[in-house]
């Protein structure tokens, strides 16, 4: 079964960290989703840390697209961080660009 450990820090000038360990697939975006929702609600700015994911399937990219997207145009709000070579060969796949 997949696994994703979701570490959340909370920084100066109201910015959360957001740590992610392990898989972000079909079964781990549901808890991803709401911890996102949750926490973009609270701060005005948000890093998500990817360097530790290994493994990402179309849902996970869905996932992270979409919240790039609702987001556009704010690029102090969500920002990911050192996306792992899981991450950016997937959005290099859909010829996307992360950020």
């Amino acid at each position: 079964m997949d696994k994703l450990n979701i570490e959340v820090e909370i920084g100066k000038n109201d910015i959360c960290k957001i740590n992610l360990n392990g898989e972000i697939t079909i079964y781990t975006v549901k808890d991803l989703k709401e911890s996102l929702v949750d926490h973009i609600d609270r701060f005005s700015g948000i890093r998500i840390d990817l360097s530790a994911v290994d493994r990402i399937d179309t849902a996970g990219f869905q996932l992270l697209l979409c919240t790039m997207r609702e987001n556009q145009g704010d690029d102090t709000r969500i920002r990911f961080n050192v996306p792992s070579d899981e991450v950016k060969s997937i959005f290099e796949f859909y010829r996307c660009e992360l950020n």
